[in-house]
């Protein structure tokens, strides 16, 4: 039988949205086959809804990829953090961006659409922001910062300093210096793990030992 005119419409509308390329020929030859009982239509009638885009997938959110491995040096003057990222030098120039205040550095690229890498440290000591920069090379972005004054950092962050500070014994300011040994003792008592504890345990019983005998 003859195809009316709204049956032409929908053959173009599913050949439309088909994703197949085979299956959208067959759909559009077909309907430009057929003869129809109303006068031809455009492909697009205005009360068709808009051809749907072949292959076209909704945009996803943006992604942050945390940085959690990178290298360091320094000198007197300068700290260096080299990140590892492959690729990164034929990034546009804007893609890359470090920002630094006096305790902290952030490094971000922009890899590719949505996909964002991070990297942020919190320094264990001042930096100048003003002074400090960075580098793209091959494979690699290298922070180049300047410190606030010429010294040598024994940690980078701030997390490890504060870590290595509270393991380190606190000494009085006692008058007494048997005072002062004692409380360093205790506090490394409280603080230490087991074989600590036991091993300051046995020289504090040795000690008690030999004030008697005296």
């Amino acid at each position: 039988r003859r195809m009316n005119a709204d049956e032409r419409a929908e053959l173009l509308r599913l050949a439309n949205l088909a994703t197949i390329p085979s299956i959208q020929k067959m759909l559009t030859e077909l309907a430009a086959a057929s003869p129809v009982d109303a006068p031809a239509i455009t492909d697009t009638p205005a009360s068709a809804p808009a051809p749907a885009k072949v292959g076209s997938a909704p945009r996803q959110p943006g992604i942050v990829h945390k940085i959690t491995t990178y290298a360091w040096d320094q000198s007197p003057a300068k700290i260096k953090i080299f990140v590892t990222m492959p690729g990164v030098e034929a990034l546009p120039e804007e893609a890359v961006k470090l920002e630094c205040t006096e305790t902290s550095v952030k490094l971000t690229v922009q890899k590719e659409a949505g996909q964002t890498h991070s990297l942020f440290v919190e320094l264990a000591k001042k930096i100048d922001p003003q002074q400090s920069t960075h580098k793209v090379k091959k494979g690699r972005v290298s922070l180049d910062l300047t410190k606030k004054s010429s010294q040598t950092w024994p940690y980078l962050t701030a997390a490890e300093q504060k870590a290595a500070d509270t393991k380190a014994p606190k000494i009085s300011d006692s008058a007494d210096p048997g005072e002062s040994l004692r409380e360093m003792m205790r506090n490394m008592y409280e603080e230490g793990d087991d074989d600590m504890k036991k091993m300051i345990g046995q020289a504090w019983t040795e000690s008690q030992q030999k004030r008697a005998a005296e």
